[in-house]
């Protein structure tokens, strides 16, 4: 989790990964690149809760991205006006 981690600036989720935690990126205010894994099937609230400076998204296929389970509209990395990315 990284939480309140203000030095953080791109992150790249593993294939591996099938959920991404409650506040996982929470307060991450200088995050600008997340790259989605294509095995995410949830995203638990209030993961990109801050996140103001996220400006990309990169997912490798629409449906895996039409398949994400967003549990709060602070779950959504594009909340904070990001750009999705496809492949």
């Amino acid at each position: 989790m990284f939480r309140n981690y203000r030095k953080l600036i791109e992150v790249d989720i593993s294939d591996s990964v099938q959920v991404i935690g409650e506040h996982a990126f929470s307060n991450c205010d200088s995050l600008k690149n997340i790259h989605i894994g294509t095995n995410i099937h949830t995203i638990c609230g209030g993961c990109f809760n801050f996140c103001n400076a996220l400006e990309k998204v990169f997912i490798k296929d629409l449906s895996n991205w039409c398949r994400i389970d967003f549990l709060s509209h602070y779950s959504n990395p594009l909340y904070n006006d990001a750009d999705l990315y496809i492949n």
